[in-house]
């Protein structure tokens, strides 16, 4: 149930909403986005080799000063292949729960990320962003110190420095970034990359853009972004890789292989490891309930 006062404020809101939603941007914006995005029609490959797929989920329950958590990640590919990752903790309160389990998922999967590298002989899939995984790394470091964490990313990326870092893509859903509209545009008109691409243009393509320098745990790595659609008029997904964004001839063969292994624009394989490494309540509960700790299930406070 909502308050009284939510809907009489629901009209006075309304055309702030459908005017950042659906205003039309201006004639030079729509005419630059006709001009980055590249309609390239894929080829279907029956046989794209063995391509993995990398996500983590979690959830907690809150005690009374404490919380249980459940995090999940994992890999799966074509080939049958799978690796899982699983942590049960309890922790007080005094960090707040979804800060720290963040950190910890994104943690979790580039540990799977390095046990199973040499698994995939062509993509491994990781679901979201790692520009922001590697930004939210770097700021919980340096306004929480830990020495632990740090020793352990440290072993991973030196791991992982010396293995062939051009297959892994990141895949996000959705992005609040500009860095592409303003690198054509200049700053004045502020939208969403994501949104002008997914609105106004229709066709199966891509939008590359530069290669970013980023340091991670002392580590410069250049990592290239570019937008891109694999069906018509379905939603645009950004992509980010280990490789210099000027190749276009490696980009068009990325998309050639999650055009081959889609559906409804999205690649199959990444939807399978989501359900698997998700945490529901329903599941956390159980999880609870196995621990038949009888004094506590008075003290259980549901989010």
């Amino acid at each position: 149930m909502m308050l009284i006062k939510t809907f009489d404020i629901i009209y006075s809101a309304k055309d702030k909403i459908l005017s950042t939603l659906y205003e039309a941007p201006p004639l030079e914006v729509l005419e630059k986005l006709q001009e980055i995005w590249v309609r390239y029609k894929p080829q279907m490959i029956s046989d794209p080799g063995c391509i993995g797929s990398i996500d983590s989920g979690y959830n907690w329950v809150e005690l009374r000063g404490y919380y249980l958590y459940i995090l999940n990640a994992g890999y799966i590919d074509t080939c049958s292949n799978k690796y899982e990752y699983a942590e049960i903790d309890i922790r007080d309160l005094t960090d707040d729960p979804k800060d720290f389990l963040d950190i910890r998922s994104i943690r979790s999967e580039f540990e799977v990320l390095k046990e199973t590298i040499d698994l995939s002989n062509k993509l491994i899939l990781v679901d979201g962003s790692l520009i922001k995984k590697i930004y939210s790394i770097n700021k919980f470091l340096r306004e929480k110190p830990d020495i632990e964490l740090s020793r352990q990313l440290r072993d991973i990326v030196d791991t992982l420095s010396n293995k062939d870092l051009s297959k892994i893509i990141f895949i996000a859903k959705n992005s609040g970034s500009q860095d592409l509209v303003r690198s054509i545009i200049g700053s004045f008109y502020n939208k969403p990359d994501i949104h002008l691409l997914e609105e106004y243009t229709s066709e199966i393509g891509f939008a590359k853009h530069s290669t970013f320098n980023i340091e991670f745990l002392g580590v410069e790595f250049k990592i290239s972004m570019a937008y891109i659609r694999l069906e018509a008029k379905k939603p645009i997904l950004r992509i980010e890789y280990l490789k210099e964004s000027s190749d276009m001839d490696y980009l068009r063969k990325i998309l050639d292989i999650l055009y081959s292994m889609s559906h409804n624009g999205y690649p199959i394989i990444l939807s399978l490891i989501d359900k698997l490494v998700r945490v529901s309540d329903e599941d956390i509960m159980k999880i609870f309930n196995l621990l038949d700790i009888a004094d506590l299930r008075n003290k259980i406070k549901l989010r």
